[in-house]
């Protein structure tokens, strides 16, 4: 069985806040997925990164992993049938 589609969205407000979270996350995900006899195939799984703020492409975004193995990251992503790409800005409204 595989688990298809499958999204997460980490919200925080630094990058290490991010990662710590989304590691967390991951970790978790994954035993529930091995748990559940499901298959998370971790050469098709991919992040993006969006900020209102300063911009991911400066941080080293290679800590993110599942079981030891670096996630990659895309440029762009499918979500409900909408490619979203990573030079979406962002803005706060008060």
């Amino acid at each position: 069985m595989f688990a298809d589609d499958t999204n997460l969205f980490i919200f925080g407000k630094s990058f290490l806040e991010d990662s710590i979270k989304t590691n967390k996350l991951l970790n978790n995900l994954n035993k529930w997925f091995v748990g559940n006899k499901l298959s998370l195939n971790i050469q098709k799984t991919c992040y993006s990164a969006f900020s209102s703020g300063q911009a991911y492409n400066d941080y080293d975004l290679n800590s993110l992993n599942i079981n030891g193995i670096t996630i990659k990251r895309c440029d762009s992503v499918k979500y409900f049938g909408v490619w979203i790409d990573d030079k979406v800005k962002l803005e706060e409204t008060h």
